[in-house]
């Protein structure tokens, strides 16, 4: 294992200095170190063990370990630690041979566990030694992966009952989202220092890269022992023996849901799938394509993808919701339930996903329940017209229902191609004319009355007014208007005409 200076630094029991030694994250490694001598050659691989009589100007950008304080220019050209400490060159190599051979076999045992354990917790079982603190890494999806050492200090994880496994609390994620040094920790290569202010410890952390894509991060708390500047090395070489097992077969995490998430995606972008395929893929998960189903669109923020936390909020929904499959779909989440199988009803969905989208501080479109996954586009597109015509209406809103906006979004389509006025029957904005002139409230009290179903006292009641008034108000609206309120065709005309003009004024 080729080693930096600074973690034999750490690791003698005599004191080393550098005037000019910078801390970095990915530092010269070497291979071995050696006694200096004359008569050999010197290499780049090599630290060399040298007294300060033995210095010569004709050593130049080498490796030195200098016994007694040396002259400035010899930093100039070298990379350079001396001690002050009276000790032998030979002594001293000794040593820091020792420190070679613990890492070597420090190593060999990391490869050894990487070969035959296929566990993550095994290998940070041996990280431990070296490191002295509690060690953990979570995935892309912000599951446990590994713990080691957790104690009451730091942060506490919630338990998955389903999948047997440790998750990062939402409330935990849900301050990630506006914290400024999360957000930036997550763009980071190699290992970095994430400060005591969150948590009220420090953490060197390295996030995990494969191919250029995030998926996950091992973390280090300094709960035991102070942070060694050698922390920042030793994590970067376990973070890529960690690298490896990601790769290898026995070490995946697979999702059982992946599958049927293709299937779906492929049917809302228009692939055809036969029948036997389809039958095939929903058989694996018990489904069954005339099952009873409900869509749900959840429009992610964008501090969500900064978090990476979008299949971190797939995972929670599939959680809490039995026999339903969430995927990312075009920068949001789609979720499909199974109501058959989950033996729920839309109205009591509803009622729970209310608690999971304060929670995320997500807002969602929700289908009509259907009964046929074939149709899975068009019951996609409903949840996204009943967030897009709902938000315009109530932005307070978590969630928004296609049927409680279908009037609403036939309506706004309309309005999409002609203003209000031109499909308006033109006797209700004569009073709204007459109104302007005489303040008489008619506009308003012909609103209310066919809301109402021409129910006198009803009526009164919502305007405030005698019902003496309403009466002479609606022998003024006839008189003006001329219409056969009789007529339902009529009536009906009159109510979209109202719902128009409101609408184009929102």
């Amino acid at each position: 294992m080729k080693i930096p200076v600074i973690l034999i630094k750490d690791n003698l029991d005599i004191k080393l200095k550098s005037d000019k030694y910078i801390l970095d994250s990915n530092p010269k490694c070497y291979f071995q170190a050696m006694p200096y001598e004359k008569t050999i050659d010197l290499n780049d691989d090599t630290i060399y063990i040298i007294k300060k009589d033995e210095l010569s100007g004709e050593i130049e950008n080498k490796c030195l370990i200098v016994i007694g304080q040396p002259s400035e220019h010899i930093f100039d050209n070298n990379e350079v630690f001396y001690t002050t400490d009276c000790i032998d060159k030979y002594e001293l190599f000794s040593k820091i041979a020792l420190i070679f051979l613990h890492y070597n076999k420090w190593e060999e045992e990391l490869n050894q566990v990487l070969k035959h354990s296929r566990s993550f917790n095994a290998l940070f079982r041996v990280a431990r030694e070296e490191f002295g603190n509690s060690m953990f890494m979570h995935d892309n999806d912000f599951y446990e992966l590994a713990c080691i050492d957790r104690t009451t200090k730091e942060a506490s994880w919630g338990y998955d009952e389903l999948s047997g496994k440790y998750y990062l609390p939402e409330e935990i994620l849900n301050d990630f989202k506006v914290n400024k040094d999360y957000l930036f920790s997550m763009t980071t290569k190699g290992p970095s220092l994430f400060p005591a202010t969150t948590f009220g410890y420090r953490i060197i952390y390295q996030n995990l890269w494969i191919e250029g894509e995030y998926k996950g991060r091992i973390c280090i708390n300094e709960v035991f022992r102070k942070f060694k500047d050698s922390d920042y090395f030793l994590l970067g070489f376990f973070t890529n023996i960690v690298i490896q097992g990601l790769e290898m077969p026995g070490y995946r995490l697979t999702s059982t849901q992946y599958s049927i998430s293709r299937f779906l995606i492929g049917i809302i972008e228009d692939k055809n799938y036969g029948k036997m395929a389809m039958d095939s893929v929903l058989l694996k998960h018990g489904w069954a394509a005339n099952d009873s189903y409900l869509c749900v669109c959840f429009f992610v923020n964008e501090r969500d993808s900064h978090t990476h936390s979008v299949q971190y909020q797939c995972n929670r929904l599939e959680s809490r919701f039995p026999h339903s499959c969430a995927f990312s779909y075009k920068d949001n989440i789609i979720m499909v339930l199974n109501i058959t199988l989950a033996e729920t009803t839309v109205t009591a969905f509803k009622s729970h996903i209310g608690v999971f989208l304060r929670e995320g501080l997500v807002k969602a479109g929700i289908s009509r329940e259907f009964h046929n996954l074939n149709n899975i586009k068009y019951y996609y597109n409903q949840a996204i017209c009943a967030f897009e015509t709902g938000i315009k209406q109530q932005e307070a809103f978590w969630s928004y229902s296609f049927e409680d906006y279908v009037t609403d979004y036939i309506l706004q389509n309309a309005l999409e191609k002609f203003p209000a006025k031109m499909y308006v029957n033109e006797k209700i904005l004569k009073l709204e004319e007459y109104d302007k002139n005489h303040s008489a409230g008619l506009f308003n009290t012909f609103k209310i009355y066919l809301e109402n179903e021409r129910n006198i006292a009803k009526t009164a009641r919502e305007l405030d007014i005698h019902r003496s008034t309403l009466l002479y108000r609606i022998s003024k609206i006839e008189e003006i208007t001329k219409l056969d309120i009789e007529d339902e065709q009529i009536r009906f005309e009159l109510r979209l005409s109202f719902k128009l003009l409101e609408m184009e004024r929102m």
